[in-house]
């Protein structure tokens, strides 16, 4: 973002492979290609399931605090459900499946 930002800014130019570097651009082709690999960009995008396409623009350009809240809420969830009674009696009945292991029969 503080690269682009600066090249709009100040009015920059880059070449083609400072701007791949930065991830500014995701491919560079030469220029007589540039029509058939954006055609073929455009193909595969159409291609794609709209709602799937929908969601993953959404988080892409989401709010990405949001999206890091979710996350940090996903993880406290898990860790609580690893932790908590029900995942210990789980593992309990799981563990008392088993007589041996097949280490134990040599």
């Amino acid at each position: 973002m503080r690269r682009a930002s600066a090249g709009l800014l100040l009015n920059r130019t880059i070449d083609a492979a400072s701007a791949l570097a930065w991830g500014l651009v995701t491919d560079v082709v030469p220029a007589d290609a540039l029509v058939p690999a954006a055609e073929a960009a455009a193909r595969r995008i159409a291609a794609s399931p709209v709602a799937t396409m929908r969601n993953a623009k959404r988080l892409v350009w989401g709010d990405i605090a949001a999206i890091e809240a979710a996350l940090e809420q996903e993880r406290l969830r898990f860790i609580e459900a690893i932790v908590g009674s029900d995942a210990r009696q789980g593992v309990e009945r799981f563990l008392q499946t088993f007589t041996s292991y097949p280490d134990d029969e040599d």
